[in-house]
């Protein structure tokens, strides 16, 4: 009998033991996403003698700000837009500076909807907002300065009960529509704004 005991309670420590280990290793799945490049496109040269890329924007780790959170960080890609896409050539004494100034993302609790309502349908749950900021200031090579902001808002809107992958792909897909629109306004107004900089 104490041998069958003995037994009884090996086979209930090591059921205990599997269902221990199996609770606490369920593994938070996350994504891995591909960093923004635009190296494959054509860069903006600008006849100068040097160029600086920096950021005067802090992130903040208080709610609502979430920007930290984010699979990319959006600081680091705007500053990635600039290093692909702006190069000088030396030699005529000018001088380029990229400065991202805003980089913030935040969540808005949205009102959802309770009791029958609530069970019949998946309501929103949360407004994420995203505002990009960076300047572009150019000496040229008699000293003169000019400068462009781009300003980019943009936002988006979840579902209730997003896991937290889904969650993720929606604030890369929040950041990458930003950068589009950044890359389109930098298309369009550098030329406009400082043609008489630019070598091509």
């Amino acid at each position: 009998m104490v041998l069958i005991k003995k037994f009884k309670n090996l086979i209930l420590l090591l059921v205990s033991s599997v269902f221990l280990f199996t609770a606490c290793d369920v593994p938070v799945v996350k994504g891995k996403f591909d960093r923004f490049s635009w190296s494959k496109l054509d860069p903006f040269v600008f006849e100068a003698d040097s160029v600086s890329f920096r950021s005067e924007f802090t992130e903040k780790f208080e709610y609502p700000r979430i920007e930290h959170l984010f699979p990319i960080s959006i600081k680091d890609s705007l500053l990635q837009w600039g290093k692909d896409r702006i190069k000088i050539k030396k030699g005529s004494g000018g001088k380029i500076e990229y400065i991202v100034l805003e980089a913030r993302a935040t969540e808005i609790p949205l009102k959802i909807q309770k009791g029958v309502k609530g069970l019949l349908y998946k309501d929103r749950e949360f407004r994420y907002n995203l505002l990009a900021v960076v300047k572009i200031k150019v000496k040229d090579r008699l000293g003169v300065e000019k400068s462009l902001v781009a300003k980019v808002e943009k936002w988006i809107v979840t579902l209730e009960g997003l896991s937290i992958l889904e969650r993720e792909e929606a604030w890369y897909s929040l950041t990458e529509g930003s950068l589009k629109k950044l890359n389109l306004f930098f298309e369009s107004e550098i030329p406009k704004n400082f043609g008489n900089s630019l070598i091509n």
